[in-house]
């Protein structure tokens, strides 16, 4: 029995023991790789050992179990280290939200592998800029010591994938745009479980350090790969917009749907927000509608009314972000009310709208910013000098799009 020891920031990685598994008639010889990891939550939010032990069983189970065309059987788990308990708080920041990058840099940096917050509202992968619905943030890099992730994501909903997708980015995955089901997509919903033997799979066992390339080896060493291992890129068809509707924004802003959705699906979002069968999934459908929106008023009007609850509620939250997208493409209604949601006294209200009057790229926010410069913790000012300003003068010169494509 071969064992392999991994540190992760206080957290034990391990390979143990060998496994066979089949998949297409392919025997796959695969070291168990066990990867345990320390589960630490911000001051002020709750999470039970109970949940962390079934959302790191489903994640193992999305990669172990044979998912159809394109999949590979892919024998990782995790496991936690140890008790879950509060990570503390960086000076002057309150990581239970988190707005801006300085303070997530400043989260990133405490204890745990895993940290759970109540709502993250920006992510480093494009800029690092704002996201609307964000539920998980990593860097994609393999230095990269740790993933901050969202409760609500983390009770229910795609928690598994989302663990796995969150690992992934340590492990220096990027993203996939083409196929809804695989782990890495940038939406995901329960089904986004398939990976490829030759990428996703080596990556989440930690394998690729092997200079030899993947351990699923055949006889002699030779690297065994299913028939349809070609298929792993293919594009499984069209979502529509209401399976869209179904699925979560992880940790960036996928602003390509702008092309692939009409205004015509937008008017649809809007009608699944009053939908109660939906009601798990207005998060993300406000983020789908910000991004696939021309700004019309029939659009705006709802995520005015739902920006109106308190700041740490993840519709509150995408909504205000909602509006920074409407107000960018000429909404004065929009723009009005981020006006008046940065005076709020919920401090995390507040903090969002920041966010949202940078992407608006309009003078009227841009010289609020400034105001609130003078109003705010120094923390906050700060990040409105060094982030905020910065994405505004890009929206000004040239477009929301700049932002998001590259």
């Amino acid at each position: 029995m071969n064992r392999y020891y991994m540190s992760f920031n206080g957290a034990l990685a391990i390979v143990v023991c060998s496994f066979v598994v089949s998949k297409n008639n392919t025997t796959q010889a695969q070291n168990t790789a066990l990867h345990s990891l320390t589960i630490r939550t911000a001051p002020g939010v709750t999470y039970s050992a109970a949940n962390a032990d079934t959302t790191f069983a489903i994640s193992s189970m999305d990669t172990l179990r044979d998912d159809g065309s394109a999949d590979w059987v892919c024998d990782h788990s995790f496991s936690r280290d140890s008790n879950v308990s509060n990570f503390t708080n960086p000076s002057g920041w309150d990581c239970a939200t988190i707005n801006f990058d300085n303070e997530m840099t400043a989260c990133k940096g405490r204890e745990g592998f895993v940290k759970v917050v109540s709502a993250i509202n920006i992510c480093g992968g494009q800029g690092p800029l704002p996201g609307s619905s964000i539920i998980g943030c990593a860097s994609n890099d393999t230095q990269s010591n740790t993933i901050v992730v969202v409760k609500s994501a983390m009770e229910s909903g795609p928690r598994g994938p989302l663990v796995n997708h969150e690992f992934g980015h340590t492990t220096g995955l990027g993203h996939r745009t083409n196929n809804p089901r695989q782990i890495m997509n940038d939406t995901i919903d329960a089904s986004s479980n398939k990976l490829s033997w030759d990428i996703e799979c080596p990556a989440l066992r930690w394998d690729y350090q092997d200079p030899n390339g993947p351990l699923m080896r055949g006889a002699g060493g030779t690297p065994v790969a299913p028939d349809d291992a070609s298929d792993t890129e293919a594009d499984e068809g069209p979502v529509t917009i209401e399976q869209l509707a179904r699925r979560t924004i992880v940790d960036s802003t996928p602003y390509y749907l702008a092309d692939r959705y009409s205004q015509k699906d937008a008017d649809t979002l809007v009608r699944l927000l009053g939908d109660p069968s939906y009601a798990d999934n207005k998060p993300s459908i406000v983020g789908f509608l910000a991004i696939i929106s021309d700004g019309r008023e029939s659009h705006a009007s709802p995520l005015i009314e739902l920006s109106k609850g308190k700041g740490a509620d993840p519709v509150t939250n995408a909504a205000v972000l909602g509006l920074g997208f409407m107000a960018s493409r000429g909404n004065k209604t929009a723009l009005d009310a981020l006006l008046t949601r940065a005076d709020s006294s919920d401090e995390d209200l507040a903090d969002v709208s920041i966010l949202g009057l940078g992407l608006s790229g309009k003078p009227e926010a841009a010289a609020k910013l400034r105001q609130l410069r003078q109003t705010r913790s120094a923390l906050v000012a700060r990040a409105i000098d060094e982030e905020v300003l910065g994405y505004h003068a890009r929206v000004a010169a040239s477009g929301l799009r700049s932002l998001y494509t590259k």
